[in-house]
């Protein structure tokens, strides 16, 4: 069985917990935790393992007191079914992807 120190020394990414606002396809969610290589999520929005999304994050900036939306690609990896009624879903990201939305 692996135990979380092995299992976050294989990770290429340090995962920060963290809830942020996600805007997905159609529909929204926020995050438990984010790393560049990966997102944990909470929607009300079905999905699927396999899914790809495109999803757009947004990620504080305590210097200027706003966000910056990130967008980005990634597919469903994993799904849980919460007591509330909502989707608890693992994401890989695909690091290529991510980019900086221009403020308006």
């Amino acid at each position: 069985m692996m135990n979380e120190q092995t299992s976050q020394e294989r990770r290429a990414y340090r995962r920060h917990r963290v809830r942020l606002e996600v805007q997905l396809d159609s529909g929204e969610g926020v995050t438990r935790d984010f790393s560049l290589a990966g997102l944990y999520l909470f929607t009300p929005k079905p999905l699927a393992v396999g899914e790809r999304l495109e999803l757009t994050v947004a990620v504080p900036d305590h210097e200027h007191s706003r966000a910056h939306w990130v967008r980005c690609r990634g597919s469903v990896v994993r799904v849980d079914h919460t007591d509330n009624g909502t989707v608890g879903a693992g994401v890989a990201l695909s690091p290529e992807s991510l980019g900086v939305l221009p403020t308006a």
